[in-house]
């Protein structure tokens, strides 16, 4: 094992994948995710980095989560089993599987995630929501609403990066994200202000990609 490394080939290396041994497990995929020619790489080892959702090891499952995030395609069967994982329990997990099906997928099949993530007012499902948002666009317009209470919600709680990231979605979804606010904040003229402070910064926050959010070390 000592001897790998990321320049080994990928068969190789997808060898070891096949252990039943987290820290084995984890030590390969940390040598695959530095490799130059990753999309490709990934391609050819999908089949097994899906099995190893189900190992029992989260961490394990979350950082082969994440190198099947760089997948340029996905089949039927993967897409079925990656919505599985939009119903797990780990709340990192269920929030960047539906990000990563949201490029495969179109937004009606992935409507009902996309609300239940907006529920959750946490930094995971608001960065993942983000950039789901970002591809769909307006088709997801009718969460303007739901997004604008999200936006209030973090506001009050004085989580400022937390409201960035649903200020971005909204803008996102929405034709005229001012509009919206202007509209959802009429009676909280401080809110409003917040918001509308927010929406002129949004230019200067990154947009995420399921990459960006990966499990810590």
């Amino acid at each position: 094992l000592l001897r790998l490394e990321s320049s080994s080939s990928i068969s190789a290396l997808e060898a070891y994948l096949k252990t039943d041994s987290a820290s084995t497990l984890i030590w390969v995929m940390r040598l695959i995710e530095s490799r130059s020619e990753l999309p490709r790489d990934i391609g050819q080892i999908k089949p097994t980095l899906i099995r190893l959702l189900d190992h029992k090891d989260q961490f394990v499952n979350q950082l082969a989560l994440h190198l099947i995030s760089f997948a340029e395609r996905l089949d039927d069967e993967e897409a079925v089993r990656l919505a599985k994982v939009t119903q797990s329990k780990d709340g990192w997990s269920n929030a960047v599987a539906a990000n990563v099906l949201s490029r495969h997928l179109p937004f009606e099949q992935l409507e009902t995630d996309f609300s239940r993530l907006l529920q959750r007012s946490d930094h995971s499902a608001a960065a993942n929501v983000a950039q789901i948002a970002n591809r769909y666009g307006t088709e997801a317009s009718r969460f303007c609403d739901e997004v604008c209470d999200r936006i209030r919600i973090a506001l009050n709680r004085c989580d400022f990066f937390l409201s960035k990231w649903y200020v971005l979605i909204l803008m996102s979804i929405s034709d005229n994200a001012r509009n919206h606010v202007e509209h959802f904040f009429a009676e909280d003229e401080d809110l409003y202000r917040c918001a509308i402070e927010l929406i002129d910064d949004a230019v200067d926050v990154p947009q995420i990609t399921p990459n960006d959010a990966k499990p810590a070390p």
